[in-house]
């Protein structure tokens, strides 16, 4: 009889139990959905795009994260979760770039169960004969901003050297181990008791803020955007902002 092997598991660093169990308090909340799309103007090849983003899920641990609510309390595992990426032809619609916005932000809405929901999608949605939108949405639990730029370069990397015919260059991703052990000094360094000293001498006299309401507010269902302008001048190739 073959024995049993129970996957490995590990603990959520700091900043992941922070989201956690943020979402947890609002578990239907799409707040902390964080998604990209990137505009890519030539002729693609589906199968080989989706084989490329296949080798950079394989690549990257992040990407393949699972969470286990076991007796030791919340835990992650780098597992293989299933997926697929729709391909979507909106050239037939009467503006394919507003239905394209209209279903990136269908799915950018929805909330995603930690523990059973796939914590990424990706999709390609074809707005004219020639271009396309590639669509990235993530749980900030297991990536940030900066990680959906370096996926997308990776991506791209791979792709094109797939289409070439040649092999990527060698992935640089650093492994979830090796942030966690990171982590986990930090949370015993002298270096953290120094900076929650500063902050705390930083903070001592900051005022309660005002408020006319009873109890916490709810979490957000939808994003508050809100944009400006800012008049700024071009002073020997740097930019600068007219108003420092």
């Amino acid at each position: 009889m073959d024995a049993c092997i129970t996957p490995v598991t590990q603990p959520l660093s700091s900043a992941q139990t922070e989201v956690w169990l943020a979402q947890q308090l609002h578990p239907d909340s799409p707040v902390y959905n964080i998604a990209q799309y990137t505009v890519i103007d030539g002729v693609i090849d589906a199968s080989v795009f989706e084989a490329a983003l296949r080798q950079v899920i394989d690549e990257a641990d992040t990407l393949r994260l699972q969470f286990v609510d076991s007796h030791d309390g919340l835990r992650q595992r780098i597992g293989a979760p299933a997926w697929s990426m729709p391909v979507l032809d909106l050239t037939s619609e009467a503006d394919p770039q507003a239905a394209a916005q209209a279903w990136m932000r269908t799915d950018y809405e929805q909330s995603v169960d930690l523990l059973q929901g796939s914590l990424f999608q990706y999709a390609l949605l074809k707005v004219a004969p020639e271009q396309w939108f590639w669509y990235q949405r993530y749980h900030h639990i297991m990536t940030d901003g900066y990680g959906q730029y370096l996926i997308a370069q990776r991506v791209a990397h791979v792709y094109s050297a797939l289409c070439a015919g040649t092999a990527p260059a060698a992935c640089d991703f650093g492994s979830i181990r090796q942030l966690l052990e990171s982590d986990a000094q930090y949370q015993t360094s002298a270096q953290r008791e120094k900076d929650e000293a500063y902050w705390l001498k930083h903070c001592a006299h900051r005022p309660e803020p005002a408020t006319l309401a009873s109890r916490a507010a709810p979490a957000f269902q939808q994003r508050l955007r809100q944009t400006t302008d800012l008049a700024i001048q071009w002073v020997d190739d740097y930019v600068l902002d007219a108003g420092r």
